[in-house]
């Protein structure tokens, strides 16, 4: 009498078995999915934080970054230019920028004003100088003073391009 009760239970625990068997291979598929959501919403969330760093919204008026352009790099031409600017809109801010408050800048031509607008707004989405947001004339001026505290990311024209390194061992 047992034998017919156990085939009856182990029936109904097969059945059970295999039931439980269909709800974990979907569970197992909805959480393999859930997981890999997860990873491309945090990748798709990681990659837009990186866009929002390098992207150069700058606080730097059109007008006073001209003026600055031309101070700094009136003879480099367009590409030295925008190469200027967009270290310029890298830093955020004009201070240490000398060329900014240079007197010859008053007196030079429209064209070289118009060429400087050209290359301010060339550089909201230029990506040149990568990342940089300091430059000097290392061969007219020489090492400037905070030399071993950056990184040279590359050279337009005269003027070659740095970003902070950290930690700086000056």
């Amino acid at each position: 009498m047992t034998d017919p009760i156990n085939k009856l239970i182990n029936e109904h625990f097969d059945k059970m078995k295999s039931i439980q068997d269909k709800y974990i291979k979907k569970l197992s598929a909805i959480f393999v999915f859930l997981v890999t959501l997860i990873v491309v919403l945090l990748i798709t969330l990681f990659l837009a934080v990186k866009c929002a760093e390098s992207a150069q919204i700058s606080t730097i008026s059109e007008d006073v970054g001209v003026r600055c352009i031309i101070g700094e790099s009136a003879s480099e031409g367009l590409l030295g230019m925008t190469a200027v600017a967009e270290a310029l809109r890298n830093r955020g801010h004009t201070g240490g920028v000398y060329g900014c408050s240079a007197k010859f800048v008053d007196n030079e031509p429209k064209w070289v004003w118009d060429l400087a607008a050209k290359a301010w707004a060339a550089s909201a989405t230029s990506n040149m100088v990568y990342g940089a947001d300091m430059w000097e004339n290392i061969v007219a001026f020489g090492k400037p003073s905070w030399y071993n505290c950056v990184v040279k990311t590359t050279t337009i024209g005269n003027h070659t391009f740095f970003k902070e390194k950290r930690p700086c061992t000056n």
